[in-house]
């Protein structure tokens, strides 16, 4: 029996991601992710955030994490992984989303985002090769 676990999600960043390193050398980059939803109670919406952990592993993330700044709307592609651990004896664990690309889609400051060569847009994703040449 297969399954499938894919989660695309959009908001913006609640805090500057943080860049770590295993012991390994291998990056990872942490985030949190805030998404706006309505809900109606009566006659009166209201607005409901919700707050999702994000984590990128390896040299994307490296490359990106200095773009992913407070405030900054992104967009996340990736998967929904659990992570386990124990403290003070006791189990716990908490979903994320492990993303496999991120897209810069806005300005924390409401302006035009700049493109910067070193930042990958959805055409140029990890191991693709960029064709402006396309026949169609």
């Amino acid at each position: 029996m297969s399954s499938l676990n894919i989660i695309t999600i959009s908001g913006r960043l609640t805090r500057d991601a943080e860049l770590t390193y295993t012991n390994g050398g291998m990056a990872i980059v942490k985030m949190s992710l805030a998404v706006g939803d309505r809900k109606k109670k009566g006659e009166a919406w209201t607005d409901i955030a919700y707050f999702f952990d994000v984590k990128i592993i390896g040299k994307y993330g490296e490359s990106i994490a200095k773009y992913l700044v407070k405030g900054k709307q992104i967009n996340v592609s990736g998967k929904l992984v659990q992570e386990s651990w124990e403290k003070d004896g006791e189990k716990k664990s908490k979903i994320l989303i492990e993303a496999d690309f991120i897209e810069l889609i806005g300005s924390r400051d409401g302006g035009q985002l700049q493109q910067d060569s070193s930042v990958r847009t959805s055409a140029q994703r990890s191991g693709d090769e960029f064709i402006d040449d396309m026949p169609f």
